[in-house]
């Protein structure tokens, strides 16, 4: 009698230290996805792939600009946090999709680079289409969301720009004139 309630204390003993350790590890994997998903959420976060390959960054300038051709709104991704920096002109500031081409100036259409390393100014790829869905701008809290995707191209090189989002984008008060 012994005997078998020794090998069933084991028994009990080894799942018991099977459950908790199931436990820990979903525990773990959970805490992982939910910060995973908490930075994806964080303020002024811009994220994108290049060819597959995640980029996350924020917005180092998000801003609406006036040429004389009615207001337009830049977004430039953080070139301090990593080199590859995407760089966007959208012709006009309501919510909406707007074309990206090199040729695109008006309105509903927007234009942009990718910089692989912006410390390298002359290696520059144009965006020869794509979208950018402005979801929403609010000047009054000073935020946009948005959406982007695109091909950028210099010469016979080409990068795919994909999921790219931009969440609680730091929109600057005001409008520069220029």
């Amino acid at each position: 009698m012994k005997r078998y309630f020794s090998i069933y204390a084991l028994l009990f003993l080894l799942a018991a230290v099977s459950l908790v350790s199931c436990g820990q590890t979903g525990a773990a994997e959970t805490k992982l996805g939910v910060a995973a998903t908490a930075q994806e959420q964080k303020d002024n976060s811009i994220h994108f792939k290049v060819d597959g390959q995640t980029i996350s960054t924020s917005g180092w300038n998000i801003s609406r600009f006036d040429m004389g051709k009615g207001l337009q709104l830049n977004v430039t991704t953080n070139m301090h946090e990593d080199k590859r920096t995407v760089l966007l002109n959208i012709n006009g500031v309501k919510p909406g999709i707007y074309k990206l081409g090199s040729g695109s100036r008006g309105d509903g259409t927007g234009y942009g680079s990718y910089k692989p390393d912006y410390n390298d100014m002359l290696n520059s790829f144009r965006f020869t289409e794509g979208e950018f869905e402005l979801q929403t701008i609010d000047t009054m809290k000073g935020f946009i969301e948005a959406r982007f995707q695109g091909t950028v191209m210099k010469g016979d090189q080409q990068f795919r720009i994909t999921d790219g989002v931009i969440h609680k984008g730091a929109l600057r008060s005001g409008i520069t004139t220029y």
